[in-house]
Order: C-alpha cells, then structure tokens, then sequence
C-alpha cells in the first residue's frame, strides 16, 4: 500500500498539480470529473505514452527503495560492517586495556624494587661515609651456637680409612654439619701403590667454629700441610696421609691419584718412576742421553764412527740401544743383528752373546 501511495505521489509530481487539493476535491465531488489541467509535454490523447512514462518512474522508485534497503542495511548498528569493524576495536581496546593492567601491576612491582634498593644503597652509604670518617662503628650482631653433636671415630672406623690402589681414582672425607670430634681422632688415606702417584686434595665446604679448631693432613714421609679454608692442595707424593681434625668442624677433603709419568715430557725417551726417591726419571731412546734438565736432549755420538768399516758390502745403522748392525744385501731389511756383511749370505745372524764387539775378521765373533 506504502509503495502505491509514494507511485502515486511521484505521478503527480510528474504531472504537475497538487496532490492535497485533488484528493480533497475528488473526496467531495463523488462521481464528479476530475479537475486538473494536463501539463505540457504530456499528449492527453496518447494515454499509452503516459503509462509507459508512469512505469518507468515506477521501476526508478522501486530501485529507489532497494537503495534504501541497501543503506538500512549497511549502516545497521549489529551486523553492518561498520558494526563490525567497531566491534573488533572494541575487542582490541579491551585487550590492550587488559596489557595495560599487567604493565602497570609489573611497573608497580619494579618502582617497589627499586625503591628497596634506593633504600638499601642509601643506607651502605651512610654506613661507608661513617666509617671512612671513623666516628661510628656499628656493633656487629652476634649469634651463639648451640653445642656440636659429637663425632665417635672410633664408632665409625670404616667412614675414616680410605684406600687407593693405582692412578686416576677419587673419593671424599665428608662432614656436611657440624661435628665437635673427640680428641685422637684420624682419618687415614693409604694406597697399595706405594710409588709413582700423585695426590691432588680439594677441600670444599670448609669452617672452623672456634680458635682452637684444626684441620690437619700429615704424610708418612713429612709432607704435611694445615688447612685453613676452601682451596686445592696439589701434587704430593707420600703413599700414605692421615688427616687430623680438632675441634668443631664442618668440610668435605676429595682426593685423586695421578701417574707422575703422565704428560711427563722426556724428549727423546719415556718417563719411569724411581723406586729410591719416588721421583720421574727419564730413559733415553737409541742414541739421546740426559742433558742438564734431566731430559733426553743431548745426542750421543753414532756407533758407526768406530764400526762403520765393519759392514763392508753393506750399510752401518744403529738399533734402539745405540749399537750398531750392519743393514746386508740381500738380507732382511728388519734384522738388526749382523755384525758385519758376506756377500750372496742372506741369513741374519743371531745377536751376539757378549754385546758389541769389532769384527773387522768375522772370525772374531767366535772368541
């Protein structure tokens, strides 16, 4: 009905006469002819040229209200893009509000923080000023601790005997409390190996409650040392240690054995370990000896200066031991055992039973 009001409306425009006053008079009138003068343009006598003018305006108006569907709909406040879109930043502002809240909770906590720390180098500062000008010295506070639980050594004498049998193994003493230790206590660290080991001692975890507290490692050959707090105690050489503690203690003593040979550089030779004084002595190879520093730095002078002519037919070389062997033809280039050359003889002699001797005549080598 709205659609053929408004149709009708537009027609009138068209037409050009007052939509009220038709009405009014044709309301009144009844049946009476309707009054109103055609305006000019429009042929009265062709009433199919006026329907095909008043059907296009029809189809502009119906287009007209599709628009106004299409705008109510675009700009609806629930499912318009529009709609949309603010309600996405909505959402975004709330969850930035949301970020927000947590900076500010953080910001507070560091402001806090800092605060404290403002607070505290304050404080140091006052206190460092104070004493540089030596008008104050704070009392320090004192706590009193209360009595040590004893340690019965003699209770435990299987904690207090470790043994080692060779190099790279470790093991501990540990006390991780505080003991007050009976008089004549000793631990003992002992090692079937009794040469050629280094002892390394760490000690860890270290205190000494009272002056009279002691804690002491003493080696059956004298090498002793007192330990005062945490540290590394290296390279000793006794085969056998007894550790000695006094007092009200708290410490943890790891040991570990070495090779004294290992990483020992001879040069031109290799590292044994002296039975008499348990130290490093080097062994020369072929032909090197000691020089000053104990290593095998100093050549000795080739055999083959004085049994050179002896390998007549072939070549002089020296073996392992410094001795010299003939290098024959047709020999075995691996025998180091002639003494001397036989032309077309490719046997290699056996070595001689009385060591180097000058065969300048091989029948020598048989007296």
């Amino acid at each position: 009905m709205l659609r053929k009001v408004v149709t009708f409306l537009v027609i009138a425009c068209v037409l050009g006469f007052e939509t009220h006053t038709f009405l009014q008079n044709t309301r009144s009138d009844g049946g009476a002819e309707l009054d109103f003068v055609i305006p000019d343009g429009v042929d009265p006598e062709d009433p199919y040229t006026l329907l095909s003018e008043t059907a296009a305006i029809n189809a502009q108006i119906e287009a007209l209200f599709v628009q106004i569907a299409d705008y109510t709909a675009h700009f609806n406040n629930v499912t318009g893009p529009e709609a949309e879109d603010i309600t996405e930043f909505n959402q975004e502002l709330e969850r930035a509000r949301g970020d927000l809240d947590i900076f500010t909770t953080q910001l507070e906590a560091l402001t806090n923080a800092t605060k404290e720390l403002t607070d505290a180098e304050s404080a140091f500062t006052s206190q460092l000023s104070c004493l540089a000008k030596s008008e104050c010295h704070p009392i320090p506070v004192t706590t009193t601790l209360g009595p040590a639980p004893g340690y019965n050594c003699s209770a435990n004498p299987d904690a207090l005997t470790k043994t080692v049998t060779g190099a790279n193994q470790t093991g501990s003493f540990s006390f991780p409390i505080r003991y007050e230790f009976e008089a004549g206590c000793e631990l003992t660290l002992t090692s079937k190996q009794i040469n050629g080991l280094y002892y390394d001692f760490t000690v860890t975890d270290f205190a000494a409650y009272t002056s009279e507290s002691s804690l002491t490692v003493n080696g059956v050959n004298g090498q002793n040392f007192t330990i005062t707090e945490v540290g590394i105690y290296s390279n000793y050489t006794d085969w056998e240690y007894t550790i000695i503690p006094v007092g009200q203690l708290r410490f943890t003593l790891t040991y570990s054995t070495r090779d004294m040979c290992q990483n020992y550089d001879c040069a031109n030779g290799h590292c044994i370990v002296d039975r008499t004084n348990n130290q490093q002595t080097c062994v020369c190879d072929g032909c090197y000896q000691l020089g000053p520093s104990k290593k095998c730095t100093i050549p000795k002078p080739s055999p083959c200066i004085y049994y050179g002519d002896a390998c007549t037919g072939g070549t002089c070389a020296a073996d392992d031991k410094c001795e010299y062997y003939c290098v024959c033809p047709g020999v075995d280039p691996e025998c180091t055992t002639n003494k001397w050359c036989v032309a077309g003889d490719p046997t290699c002699n056996p070595p001689t039973k009385f060591g180097p001797i000058q065969p300048q005549k091989k029948w020598w080598y048989w007296f």
